[in-house]
């Protein structure tokens, strides 16, 4: 199961202060548990996850009030959106990605 980021506090001690070896990457995908989207990337994350243990992925509720100025500023409509960080920098962003796209994006941001 990937965990819940409950508050934006908690948020941006993951993103911003833990420090991480070189390659890893932390993905968060913002969305509902409603959306079916959302559920398709939780298993697409699931898959990965087995196979590398330097991506760490969590999820945020798109409708947790607590990050309604992340989602204003990154003018965030659609979900799933998925935000990638690196180094404690934010270096891509996305919608909804195949397990293929993910992959690739993964791979793109290793290099």
């Amino acid at each position: 199961m990937i965990p819940i980021i409950e508050d934006f506090q908690k948020f941006q001690f993951i993103t911003e202060n833990i420090k991480y070896s070189e390659d890893t990457i932390i993905i968060v995908k913002i969305g509902e548990e409603w959306c079916a989207p959302c559920k398709d990337m939780d298993s697409t994350f699931e898959k990965i996850k087995q196979v590398d243990s330097k991506s760490i992925f969590y999820n945020v509720n798109h409708s947790n009030d607590s990050f309604s100025d992340l989602l204003i500023e990154k003018k965030i409509l659609k979900i799933p959106y998925i935000l990638f960080y690196k180094d404690n920098k934010l270096v891509e962003e996305s919608s909804f990605l195949t397990k293929k796209e993910l992959e690739e994006i993964i791979a793109k941001l290793r290099k």
